[in-house]
């Protein structure tokens, strides 16, 4: 177990998508513009007409897409560590909700709302490690 901490300071960051504009592309371009290192996604609701996430299964992974199909974006949480966000994603259609890994390409329908926690005095990166190459949280040391 790794834990990490700072009480350097939380800054907070709401994002509002507009129909036709991509999620997955906007958060990132909100990370790259507010120059977020470290953080956390902690809640992203809205509406998707076009999506597409992967899920991790054993062996690999399966990929879901959805086109010109409403979807409610019932929750969205993740963590950003060396400015990448590591995100996962609940949908719910009329029959059934999914969960995943969004992709780029999941464009609005209406409107996504998301609120994303910088946390200040934090450094955190993603480096693989065996046996399953999965990328664990550390501490960037520069």
């Amino acid at each position: 177990m790794n834990f990490f901490s700072s009480d350097a300071g939380i800054r907070t960051h709401v994002l509002a998508v507009e129909p036709g504009e991509y999620m997955l592309e906007s958060i990132m371009a909100l990370i790259e513009r507010a120059g977020i290192r470290t953080g956390a996604v902690v809640s992203g609701i809205g509406t998707l007409d076009h999506c597409i996430m992967h899920m991790v299964v054993p062996g690999g992974q399966t990929i879901q897409e959805w086109h010109d199909t409403p979807l409610e974006v019932v929750g969205m949480q993740g963590i950003i560590a060396d400015g990448k966000p590591h995100i996962h994603l609940s949908v719910s259609t009329k029959q059934a909700g999914v969960s995943g890994h969004p992709h780029e390409g999941c464009r609005v329908q209406y409107l996504i709302e998301v609120v994303i926690l910088e946390f200040l005095g934090l450094n955190l990166t993603r480096l693989p490690r065996d046996p399953h190459k999965i990328d664990v949280l550390c501490e960037k040391r520069d």
